[in-house]
């Protein structure tokens, strides 16, 4: 599959594709085989400053865990067959009851990618709780349904993977600047989990609401050694303005986030990821870290 880089928001995710000139685009290559594990170490560090009629207050939480490629097979087409596990999940919570719930990734699915690595297939194995509780309450909740397997996987499969961008870059670090803006409709809630409110469960709506996203991206890729390896390393920086349509009086939401990509040279898998997020809203602010680390590769 193309080497793909994921860009998270704080409580939404975004992608965003890259294409190389011809010889970034062989160097920037990777293909998953048959047999080969990847583990990696993921790390989550974020904290909020919410502003309310009451006064405000602060919020943190920290997040760990481990996830793991088993690679069962690769077609001819280079479609990769795998099982995905998250292993050691860890979530502490300080300074309130604040949940990062689109971190809650489901322990085990079995998946299949296209080779740009799009998913054509999951499969659940194991459940995260939330899933595995608001299972208990389908049937007896009018209105409460699950997702198909495949829009559940969905957002956590590209979490703990990476998509590039459609922009041209050369190797030795020339800066490149994108604008953007479109609008995107989504779900105001997520129609998977139940909420309970006043001792009464009630299921979520999936009421589509659209959204603005106004911005610029700066890119560059460049050549650089940590140690004694060699390494692509990709930077993206994005300053972006988001907005309800449908809502036209509130407030926009502003945000920066920064992201540095490292690729191995010779084989081009990924093998870190540092990222950082600010946003700012109603008076209100939060922050956000990630790291993404390969800390083991398996067979061959």
């Amino acid at each position: 599959m193309s080497c793909r880089i994921l860009i998270i928001l704080f409580g939404a995710v975004v992608l965003e594709l890259l294409g190389l000139p011809s010889e970034a685009q062989t160097m920037l290559h990777y293909q998953f085989k048959a047999g080969e594990r990847l583990q990696y170490h993921y790390k989550v560090s974020a904290s909020a400053d919410v502003m309310r009629r009451r006064g405000g207050k602060e919020y943190q939480t920290n997040f760990e865990a481990d996830p793991e490629w088993d690679v069962e097979d690769v077609s001819v087409d280079n479609e990769a067959r795998a099982i995905l596990t998250v292993r050691n999940r860890m979530e502490i919570y300080r300074n309130g009851n604040w949940h990062l719930n689109f971190l809650h990734f489901t322990p085990q699915s079995e998946i299949a990618m296209n080779n740009s690595g799009a998913l054509l297939y999951a499969k659940i194995l194991i459940d995260d709780t939330e899933r595995s509780h608001t299972k208990q309450y389908v049937g007896k909740i009018p209105g409460l349904r699950l997702l198909p397997d495949i829009q559940a996987v969905g957002p956590y499969f590209e979490r703990l993977w990476y998509t590039l961008d459609t922009v041209k870059l050369d190797t030795i670090g020339t800066p490149i600047t994108v604008g953007f803006d479109s609008s995107v409709a989504h779900p105001f809630e997520h129609d998977t989990m139940v909420y309970g409110r006043l001792d009464t469960f009630v299921s979520t709506q999936a009421i589509p609401y659209e959204y603005r996203y106004k911005g610029t991206t700066a890119y560059s890729l460049r050549d650089t050694v940590v140690g004694d390896r060699h390494f692509w390393a990709l930077d993206a920086v994005t300053d972006e303005e988001t907005s309800s349509l449908k809502f036209s009086n509130s407030h926009p939401t502003g945000s920066h986030r920064s992201s540095v990509v490292l690729f191995r040279k010779e084989d081009c898998i990924l093998q870190s990821w540092h990222y950082t997020l600010e946003t700012h809203a109603n008076g209100g602010s939060s922050n956000s870290e990630m790291w993404l680390t390969l800390t083991s590769i398996e067979g061959s």
